[in-house]
């Protein structure tokens, strides 16, 4: 067992990404790409998702519709195998067939823990994050399975976690059907709309207070 300790610092300072999408690629490994990933329902293919992600990127995946959402984490848990499609680790062509077989390609679906309900579901969120760090995930997976308005305060906490995370070379992957201000640390986002990405870019020009609806239709209208 590892004990990692995230470490604070009153006077640290959230960067706002500055990096443009092509340095991103040129600088940075690619660990998960999804080719045309779907999975085929009475003989019509419901989605069809291409993403590329890099080492150390924090990356929001933004859907429309819930069913995408589970669709995708499904798929990287290994509890869904899709009918089209490949999907790549670390530029190696792979099949997760369970849970188990996610953990062994340092993969690490994080859910706000419930074994410790007295704390925030931010901070149970955190020792989640904790938990995998200590078994060396390299690509950490997060669903905001709590539709909450975060505070200043927890806005702080996950920003810092996610800073940390990027600094020793983990990936980050975000899932949410909407979107927040957190994301503002992040370096791209994605938008998936009828199981197609319609949009990935970086965050650095989304304005601070977008609203989720605002934000959706001035992303993909560009």
């Amino acid at each position: 067992l590892h004990t990692v300790h995230l470490e604070t610092d009153p006077n640290f300072k959230f960067p706002f990404p500055t990096t443009k999408i092509n340095e991103v690629h040129l600088m940075k490994k690619e660990v998960l790409r999804m080719e045309y990933i779907g999975k085929n329902y009475h003989y019509t293919s419901r989605n069809s998702i291409s993403l590329s992600v890099y080492d150390g990127e924090a990356f929001a995946i933004i859907t429309e519709d819930i069913e995408t959402k589970l669709f995708l984490l499904d798929v990287l848990q290994g509890n869904l195998r899709p009918t089209q499609g490949a999907l790549y680790l670390y530029d190696k062509a792979c099949t997760i067939f369970s849970p188990d077989s996610a953990s062994e390609f340092s993969l690490e679906l994080i859910k706000p823990s419930a074994t410790v309900a007295s704390l925030s579901p931010v901070d149970r969120f955190l020792i989640s994050i904790l938990r995998a760090v200590a078994l060396r995930a390299k690509i950490i997976i997060l669903d905001n399975t709590f539709y909450s308005i975060y505070p200043p305060e927890e806005i702080e906490k996950i920003q810092h976690a996610v800073t940390i995370l990027k600094q020793r070379k983990i990936t980050v992957l975000w899932f949410s059907n909407r979107w927040d201000n957190l994301f503002q640390i992040f370096d791209r986002y994605a938008i998936i709309q009828n199981g197609v990405v319609v949009k990935v870019a970086p965050v650095s020009f989304i304005h601070s207070n977008s609203s989720t609806n605002d934000f959706l239709l001035t992303t993909t209208s560009h």
